[in-house]
């Protein structure tokens, strides 16, 4: 350090200069940083996930109430959207956006009554339902939705064949449910 009489100063020098200090100023900046770069980087990743059951659930007969599909396993899952064992029947915003929400199952053979597939939204609202007779086994609906961070979706099944019936695994794949934000 310069003293005004242009010498180099022998009390404190760099030591003392908080520009050098590697003391937790510059850990304390560095770890912001760290952490502004892990935001970036989220960021500009989509939000996308992709769920899916690995074996039978059995779906209950004539309730007329709406039966979530519990998924056990995820394809992927880039911002932690889904939780394969605590709420495992939902996929949670990480992010407010507008959501391509869809899902698929195949039903066990059974011809009689029909079969529902549909979307619930927060538990409540159930958008883009399909129904179809008891002989179709497979069956998919999608739709796109604006959520706020937080909200969550749900594949929810529904069937009245007079007994019990499961949506299960098959060559088709296993019922699986996926998102990802388009807007």
């Amino acid at each position: 350090r310069m003293s005004t009489s242009g010498r180099m100063s022998t009390s404190g020098g760099m030591m003392n200069d908080p520009r050098y200090a590697l003391g937790p100023t510059i850990l304390e900046r560095i770890a912001r940083l760290e952490r502004q770069w892990a935001e970036l980087v989220e960021a500009q990743v989509t939000p996308a996930c992709r769920a899916y059951r690995a074996s039978a659930q059995t779906i209950p007969s004539g309730t007329g109430s709406w039966t979530a599909i519990q998924f056990d396993n995820e394809s992927y899952d880039t911002h932690g959207q889904h939780d394969n064992v605590t709420n495992n029947t939902r996929l949670t915003a990480a992010v407010k956006g507008i959501y391509h929400i869809g899902c698929a199952v195949e039903w066990a053979f059974n011809a009689t009554g029909y079969r529902w597939v549909a979307i619930r939204l927060n538990g409540s609202v159930v958008v883009s339902p399909l129904q179809h007779p008891g002989a179709a086994q497979s069956m998919m609906t999608c739709v796109d939705y604006a959520l706020a961070a937080g909200q969550y979706a749900e594949c929810v099944v529904m069937q009245n064949s007079g007994g019990d019936l499961a949506v299960q695994t098959s060559v088709a794949g296993p019922p699986r449910f996926w998102w990802h934000k388009v807007g």
